[in-house]
């Protein structure tokens, strides 16, 4: 499951209401790795894959590839506001590293991304 923040999510919903067309839920794609950074993508799915997960978590319905969801499990995703842009911030659990070290750790990115009208912060594992 996600860790997500009631104000996220009642924003998610007002948006997913604003939609032209139903949509089966939003599909996270993450991409990149723990050293180098994560990027997320967000996007509003009409139908789900057959390899891909679905979960349906306080009333929204979360898509993702099987192969991410490990990374994806206990991510946080919360409402912030930043230079007066409301946004998501979204903190992803590293469950390995690539890392010469071989230690990883949580840590906010400075590179913003648009999801459907929100900016969102991407939080990634990055060497420690």
């Amino acid at each position: 499951m996600l860790d997500i923040e009631s104000a996220a999510l009642a924003a998610l919903r007002q948006l997913q209401r604003q939609l032209p067309e139903p949509v089966a839920g939003l599909r996270l794609v993450p991409g990149g790795d723990a050293c180098q950074g994560w990027q997320l993508s967000m996007a509003w799915a009409r139908v789900a894959g057959m390899d891909e997960v679905c979960w349906l978590q306080d009333g929204m319905m979360w898509i993702a590839d099987r192969r991410d969801w490990p990374l994806l499990r206990g991510s946080q995703i919360r409402l912030v506001e930043r230079d007066g842009v409301r946004g998501l911030a979204v903190t992803l659990q590293p469950s390995s590293c690539q890392c010469a070290s071989g230690h990883c750790s949580p840590q906010t990115t400075a590179q913003p991304a648009d999801v459907d009208g929100l900016s969102a912060s991407i939080t990634t594992g990055e060497r420690e």
